[in-house]
């Protein structure tokens, strides 16, 4: 099973809160990362999108994170456990593919 606990099914609305903004987090930091790149690399011009896109997806992962804290204390996940799926919203793609792993995980467990 490695480093992530099944969620034990305790409260199915905070885990699926938690999905719902991985998935936000993830697409947006995903977004935002395709812009950095055209702006600093190709030096593509980029509008009022982009410092948008970086406020958003800010406050995204600070709901996120809420969201971690919440099902971590519903499913009593280990801190190293919630430490781990919260840094895994900093890196684009990685928040959605613990997700998935976890819910994988969940489904296994019968929960």
């Amino acid at each position: 099973m490695g480093f992530l606990q099944a969620p034990r099914g305790r409260d199915r609305v905070a885990y699926g809160m938690y999905r719902v903004m991985a998935y936000v987090t993830g697409v947006a930091l995903a977004v935002m990362t395709v812009g950095l790149i055209a702006k600093y690399v190709f030096g593509v011009a980029v509008g009022g999108w982009y410092a948008a896109g970086w406020v958003f997806h800010g406050y995204a992962y600070v709901i996120y994170l809420a969201m971690v804290v919440r099902v971590t204390i519903r499913e009593r996940w280990p801190l190293n456990q919630m430490l781990l799926v919260g840094l895994a919203g900093t890196i684009p793609a990685l928040g959605v593919i613990v997700e998935r792993r976890l819910t994988a995980t969940r489904s296994r467990a019968g929960a």
